[in-house]
């Protein structure tokens, strides 16, 4: 597997003076993980509930990328009020995902850790 340097994080840590990773978080929505089918449907529970018209998972996935602020400004309407987009976040941010959402992430996406394990 091939991991890009830009979805890594490294954690450094001090190991008798030389230094150790100790840590190496992943960005794997997306690129491990499937995430595509929760997230429209998370985006559209979000513009739903702010009376918002809801979109398609081809739209959606034309939005990703740079972030939610990005996706959620991509997804409003266009002259949506200020107002009704920081409702919209704070929509967006109190949905979350709950545990059939990431039962069906891991279903879709098979076992990720044997992708991630060092044998």
């Amino acid at each position: 597997m091939t991991v890009r340097a830009d979805r890594a994080r490294l954690v450094r840590g001090n190991c008798g003076g030389k230094m150790k990773y100790s840590l190496a978080v992943f960005d794997m929505d997306g690129t491990i993980l499937d995430t595509l089918d929760d997230l429209t449907d998370t985006l559209n529970m979000s513009l739903a509930e702010v009376g918002m018209p809801v979109r398609t998972k081809d739209e959606v996935r034309s939005f990703v990328g740079n972030g939610v602020g990005k996706l959620l400004e991509r997804a409003v309407p266009k002259g949506t009020s200020d107002e009704k987009s920081a409702e919209l976040a704070e929509a967006f941010r109190t949905t979350g995902i709950d545990e059939n959402t990431a039962a069906k992430v891991a279903r879709r996406s098979g076992s990720s850790t044997e992708l991630l394990s060092t044998k």
